[in-house]
């Protein structure tokens, strides 16, 4: 399931979303859309190499559009990036805790304990 990050309208009218995808379990991406078309680009927010106007950071520019956001912007997206995946990171500890005294302490096949 994805989760919408962020949502402004461009100067032109246009509507960009940011979201973030599961794309495999535990590993997170950002995908950017413009009116609803997705925009090749990188996997998070990234520096401007010459930020202008209030914009530092920018999304797409893989043979499509490049979509400048501000360092508010860009830092939002960043930090819901980083609490999806401590969010999943923390599940798993969880999930590895849980998994941990069910196998502590069981007898091997030949009646023997395992030793830890």
């Amino acid at each position: 399931m994805d989760e919408l990050v962020l949502s402004k309208r461009l100067g032109d009218g246009r509507r960009v979303e940011v979201r973030i995808q599961e794309y495999a379990i535990g590993h997170f991406r950002c995908l950017a859309y413009i009116d609803g078309k997705w925009i090749d680009g990188p996997a998070a927010p990234q520096l401007l190499p010459l930020p202008m106007g209030g914009n530092t950071h920018y999304m797409g520019g893989h043979n499509g559009p490049l979509i400048r956001l501000s360092t508010l912007e860009g830092e939002q997206i960043n930090a819901a990036l980083g609490r999806r995946q401590e969010i999943s990171q923390s599940a798993v500890r969880v999930q590895a805790g849980r998994l941990a005294p069910h196998y502590a302490g069981q007898e091997q096949s030949n009646g023997t304990q395992r030793q830890h």
